[in-house]
């Protein structure tokens, strides 16, 4: 059966890639619309994604030894040991086990006391595993994989759902602690000198989070690739690509590199990340600021906050908290620069 689906589907991308590369041949010789490179780099995500699940072979049972919260547990338990397939089954999948609640509210897990994403395949050997949540009383993991998540989801907004007249190139997302106030994207605009982008279409945009993805429900799936697979994902993206040979440079996890994806929409980023759309909440984008990098490059920094979907708050508050958050958010090596540029 998986053999089956592995060849159906190989097929299917095969056809999807005869497609962008022919409307690439006949209607964009040198460079893919931002619509098909979208498309290509999902598909390179799914080709890759089948290549490594065909590798796999015999299935291989480990033992995973669940610590729990008390109401999770059985009577006078103090943890679940579940048989699982090594390098196939998920926290997802354990959670489900034990219940629909647990999956849904998990943000993120342990495996071993490592951070591991939901739906990222556990190990080949016995493990430990713990969730975590957003309600937990020391949140700090969760917080930063949240803010992660949302820079990510950012990049998807921006890329997406602005007009068609304006030309969108994603930069990069450096991390900022949630204490600044703000997640960031870094992105390239090319839009006519009438064009602007109001705060009305600002609040636009943070409405694509409640109003489409949180009931899309779309998992943040981790995909290990080398530096290869990488640069065939973001040939299209100039910006990307140089990144990827400054991270090829410094290497990586036994030469690999994490990618992720939520529905079409593929990006980098080391994790890890929550465990899906529906675990967002409120979610506004707030400011877009034009900044100079250390490269001399313009570019415009996008900037957000959120909160989780099980977390409340009073509408006076959220709007100090979004006024705040539009500050001009300037990260650490950034704020160097400004302080030697002004003694």
């Amino acid at each position: 059966m998986v053999l089956l689906r592995t060849r159906v589907l190989s097929n299917l991308l095969r056809l999807q890639r005869a497609a962008i590369q022919c409307i690439n041949q006949s209607t964009l010789p040198t460079q893919l619309s931002l619509k098909d490179a979208r498309m290509q780099r999902s598909l390179v995500f799914e080709e890759e994604k089948a290549r490594q699940e065909n590798l796999l072979g015999k299935v291989e049972k480990i033992v995973v030894n669940m610590q729990l919260p008390k109401s999770y547990l059985p009577e006078n338990g103090s943890s679940v040991e579940l048989v699982m397939n090594a390098n196939m089954s998920t926290p997802q999948h354990c959670a489900m086990h034990i219940s629909r609640t647990l999956a849904d509210r998990s943000a993120l897990a342990l495996v071993n006391n490592k951070p591991w994403d939901m739906h990222r395949p556990l190990p080949s050997t016995d493990c430990s595993l713990q969730f975590l949540f957003f309600t937990d009383l020391n949140p700090h993991l969760v917080n930063k994989a949240f803010w992660r998540t949302c820079s990510f989801v950012l990049g998807y907004i921006f890329e997406t759902s602005l007009n068609k007249s304006i030309g969108v190139t994603l930069h990069s997302w450096p991390f900022v602690n949630v204490s600044s106030g703000s997640f960031i994207y870094d992105i390239a605009l090319q839009m006519n000198n009438n064009l602007t982008i109001r705060k009305a279409d600002l609040d636009v945009l943070g409405r694509v989070v409640v109003d489409d993805l949180r009931k899309k429900n779309f998992p943040f799936e981790r995909l290990e690739v080398a530096v290869d697979v990488l640069e065939e994902m973001f040939k299209n993206n100039n910006f990307k690509l140089e990144q990827i040979k400054n991270m090829a440079k410094k290497g990586g996890e036994c030469g690999k590199f994490s990618v992720y994806r939520m529905g079409d929409h593929v990006d980098i980023s080391k994790g890890p990340m929550i465990s899906s759309t529906a675990q967002l909440g409120l979610y506004n984008v707030t400011a877009i600021h034009p900044i100079q990098t250390k490269d001399n490059l313009s570019l415009y920094r996008v900037q957000g906050c959120a909160l989780p979907f099980n977390q409340r708050i009073n509408s006076w508050t959220w709007e100090m908290v979004c006024r705040t958050s539009a500050n001009l958010n300037l990260i650490p090596e950034e704020k160097s620069m400004q302080h030697k540029a002004s003694t």
